[in-house]
Formats: structure tokens, C-alpha cells, sequence
């Protein structure tokens, strides 16, 4: 980050940030304060790496690196970053005007901070389309790797949740065949699966039982759903009362 351009406290502060993928900055606009595009790619590249789990390092660092290439989680993690960049990027070029070397940055930087769950901004994303937004708070509610530093769902329980509804797809296809989920080339066994479910739905009730006390105290739907989502995921930012350039203060006592 010193490199980049940042002062030796700023760079400290936005590097111990980063990892702990907390979004904490000297300025209230975090790195919109800059206006760096080659700070936003490095700061960008670190919340990607920050929000992996920890593990897999350690054991990619033992035993090389095609661990982290056949990471199942990871790898979907990172699928999920790039389809979701891309779907942004051509909706803040198509619709929102932006020129195609913006709409690049500002996508990349707000799925990768939003994805982290760090919550770094380095531009208004209450002003895109209606469908970037959108596309950024899914990207919230499934947070990032399992033994990472990030908040949200967690991917792992994504992967495990979409495997057991193909698997009991097929089973129903096909009542003679036994079915099972794999993470990492390893059966799941059936207990996890249940915890994994149980996990999601107390998530998703917590996310509606929240957004429901934000409306019963004035706050608009779209809002009360921001301020749901990234508070349940410890995100920071939001849209609506909360988004990118404002605070929690504006909410309601």
C-alpha cells in the first residue's frame, strides 16, 4: 500500500484491514478518499487472498500449491467473484454509464470487498442500476471461505447445501441409488449436512427476523434488507440509510 501511494500510518492501518478483513480506514470514505485505481487492484487482490481459509495455506504451504488449486471451496469462491464481477460490470457499462475501464474497477473492487465482507468502498454503489446492487447484496449474504477472517454464510455451506439438493434430486430420479456429498474428493458425513442446514435456516431467520424490527421502527424495505444482511454478515456498508458514503448514525434510536 506505501508503495501505492498511501502514507506509512495509512498503509499499516489498511494492511492489518485487509487481512482481518475488517474495512476500518482513516477516512470516513475509506479508499474513495484516494481515487487510486492501482491501490483499489492490490487492495482488491489481498481481500481475495484474506478471505480463503487459513488452513488450506498452512497445508498448501507444507504440501504445495495445487492444495489451493483443488480446493472446492475456494475454487467456487473464486467462480463466484468472477461471474458476479462480470454480471456488474456489464450492467455499469450498459446501464449505468460508466466507462468500460470504470465499470472494470468498480466491479472487481465492490464484489471483492463486498464478497470479503470487508466493506472497503471506493465509490457511491447506492448509485448503480438497480441489478448491480442487487448482484453486490447476494454477494453479502454468501460472505467468503470457511477458516477465513470473513463474515457471512460462508461458501462452504453454499457448496454443501447445493450438493445435497442435486443429490436428493437424483435420488428421487433414482430410488435404488445411494447418494453422497463430497467437499475435497471427501464423503460429508450425514451429521455435518444436518448442521449445515440447520446453520442456514437460523441465518436466514435471524436475516428476516431483523429486516422485520427495522421496518416495525420506519426504516424502508430495501434498507431494513441492507441493514439485515450486512449486519448479520459484518459487512459495514449497505445501501439506502446505511450505504456506501453514510453510517449506522442515521438509523432510527
Amino acid at each position: 500500500y506505501f508503495l501505492c501511494g498511501l502514507d506509512l500510518f495509512a498503509s499499516i492501518n489498511h494492511a492489518m484491514t485487509t487481512i482481518a478483513t475488517g474495512g476500518y480506514s482513516v477516512y470516513n470514505s475509506t479508499v474513495d478518499e484516494y481515487g487510486n485505481a492501482y491501490l483499489e487492484y492490490c487492495m482488491a487482490f489481498f481481500m481475495i487472498i484474506s478471505s480463503g481459509s487459513f488452513a488450506m495455506y498452512v497445508v498448501a504451504w507444507k504440501k504445495g500449491l495445487n492444495i489451493i488449486l483443488k480446493n472446492t471451496e475456494f475454487n467456487f469462491y473464486l467462480r463466484m467473484i468472477g461471474v458476479a464481477a462480470i454480471l456488474i460490470l456489464l450492467d455499469l457499462f450498459l446501464e449505468g454509464g460508466f466507462s468500460i475501464i470504470d465499470a472494470i474497477r468498480l466491479s472487481i473492487f465492490h464484489v471483492v470487498s463486498m464478497a470479503s465482507t470487508t466493506g472497503f468502498v471506493s465509490y457511491d454503489f447506492d448509485t448503480f442500476p438497480p441489478f448491480a446492487k442487487g448482484v453486490l447484496l447476494m454477494t453479502m449474504f454468501l460472505g467468503g471461505c470457511a477458516g477465513s477472517t470473513a463474515g457471512g454464510l460462508k461458501v462452504s455451506r453454499i457448496v454443501i447445501l447445493a450438493k445435497m439438493v442435486y443429490s436428493i434430486a437424483w435420488q428421487k430420479l433414482h430410488p435404488r441409488m445411494v447418494a453422497t456429498v463430497k467437499l475435497n474428493d471427501r464423503i460429508v458425513p450425514d451429521e455435518i449436512l444436518l448442521d449445515v442446514a440447520r446453520f442456514f435456516f437460523a441465518y436466514v431467520l435471524m436475516d428476516i427476523l431483523l429486516a422485520f424490527i427495522m421496518l416495525l421502527n420506519g426504516v424502508p424495505m430495501i434498507d431494513a434488507v441492507s441493514v439485515s444482511v450486512s449486519t448479520i454478515g459484518s459487512v459495514g456498508p449497505g445501501f439506502g440509510i446505511q450505504g456506501a458514503m453514510s453510517s449506522y448514525s442515521l438509523l432510527p434510536d
